[in-house]
């Protein structure tokens, strides 16, 4: 994925089985032969809309499930206890939104088990593309730690913890 000139493979524009462009994608091994991606698309409400899709070799995408409207940039990052932790960029007030699925195919199916919405505290407009730097649990999702950040400010970062949605 980094040295796209020595590729054996690459795509362009890519899409999702749904027809979905998979703009700012960013791509997870869950395990070997098996990725995901989360990314955005300008759908036709005139709104981003945050998606999951997955591959088994990097180059066709299955669509999996939708964030919702108003939902960009998103991140995901693999959690201790096998579950996932899904962020992005809400509107309105575009604030960033944490999402905790417990296990693969509650990600798959979008069923979120936990989620904190935090409030704008970085911008007067917005917070910017967040990253989740770590997760620590405590011993469970119920009693962690999650340190984000916004990528447009790196040295800004927020203590978050997750309630039942």
């Amino acid at each position: 994925m980094e040295n796209v000139t020595a590729a054996n493979a690459r795509r362009y524009r890519a899409v999702d089985s749904a027809g979905r462009t998979m703009d700012a994608a960013e791509v997870v091994q869950e395990s070997p032969g098996r990725y995901l991606a989360v990314s955005h698309t300008l759908r036709p409400d005139g709104r981003f809309h945050a998606a999951l899709a997955v591959s088994t070799d990097l180059m066709n995408w299955t669509f999996a499930t939708d964030f919702g409207a108003g939902s960009s940039q998103p991140t995901i990052k693999s959690v201790s206890d096998g579950g996932y932790l899904v962020a992005w960029e809400q509107d309105p007030s575009n604030h960033v939104a944490v999402h905790y699925y417990p296990d693969r195919a509650s990600l798959v199916r979008g069923r979120a088990t936990r989620s904190f919405q935090a409030p704008r505290s970085l911008s007067s407009c917005a917070e910017g593309t967040p990253n989740i730097y770590s997760v620590r649990l405590a011993p469970d999702i119920d009693h962690s730690v999650i340190d984000l950040g916004a990528i447009t400010t790196p040295t800004a970062r927020q203590t978050a913890r997750c309630v039942p949605p």
